[in-house]
């Protein structure tokens, strides 16, 4: 709970506007796209606010093990090394 409520304190900080995100897993929508089989949680289902109210030029994400452009904005990162 502390972790979110900071995540949201630093968000508000920025106005909800960033470059980039790096995080372990994706919002719960990208996750669907990427693999249906893993389970929506409360971390999946914070990140999907977070998505709903930020706007960034990209999000990069590992935890699924595949390099997978989702769109222009969600990145899964495996093997790929991407320069920022």
């Amino acid at each position: 709970e502390e972790e979110y409520k900071l995540a949201k304190k630093n968000l508000e900080k920025n106005s909800f506007q960033l470059d980039y995100i790096i995080t372990h897993s994706a919002p719960t929508s990208i996750q669907k796209e990427v693999d249906p089989t893993y389970e929506i949680n409360k971390l999946t289902n914070f990140l999907e606010d977070v998505k709903n109210n930020i706007s960034c030029k990209k999000w990069f994400f590992g935890h699924y093990h595949k390099d997978i452009e989702i769109d222009n904005t969600f990145t899964a990162i495996f093997d790929n090394i991407i320069e920022i």
